[in-house]
């Protein structure tokens, strides 16, 4: 029974089955309302709440080959502030809008450098890379998405580096 005697609805728990995959969760009426999962066909998994059968607020998203996004959606999109940590080490924590990385925020790659600043689109836009390797760091300032002139290095033996900066993007090892 979904309604009281007065003929408000209720919340509860059930089971449902779609085209797209299986809910377990809180219902209102006969939508997706409240706290519940979501295991899709394609082999992703949502944990997180719901409203008007679309991810609404805080949630967790698993995509198996990919990587888990923690944080906040809005229309069935990540929207807000949110974590996507990628199975091969990257992170990016900030503002999402659609989906897509939106915003401030920073993204890290598995080898410890990052950019910080603000995205859009999927694309840094302007902000510092941040390089660290053994005995050196180094921060590059981007702005509207190419590299400016403004390299700042900290190490005891910068002439060494500093030649090896023409290509910021190069991997030293």
């Amino acid at each position: 029974q979904s309604e009281t005697l007065s003929g408000e609805e209720i919340a509860f728990k059930s089971y449902a089955e779609t085209i797209d995959g299986i809910y377990i969760g809180e219902f209102l009426g006969d939508v997706f309302n409240g706290k519940g999962q979501f295991d899709f066909r394609s082999d992703e998994i949502y944990v997180g709440e719901w409203s008007e059968s679309q991810m609404m607020g805080n949630g967790k998203m698993i995509f198996p080959s990919v990587g888990t996004y923690d944080g906040e959606y809005s229309s069935s999109a990540r929207n807000g502030e949110g974590t996507f940590e990628w199975n091969n080490g990257d992170s990016y924590k900030g503002e999402w809008s659609n989906d897509k990385i939106n915003g401030e925020g920073v993204y890290t790659y598995s080898d410890g450098n990052s950019l910080k600043g603000e995205f859009k689109e999927n694309t840094f836009l302007t902000g510092i890379y941040h390089i660290t390797k053994d005995d050196f760091y180094c921060e590059i300032t981007i702005e509207n998405g190419i590299i400016t002139n403004e390299i700042k290095l900290t190490e005891d033996r910068i002439d060494e580096y500093y030649d090896k900066l023409s290509n910021p993007y190069l991997k030293h090892k």
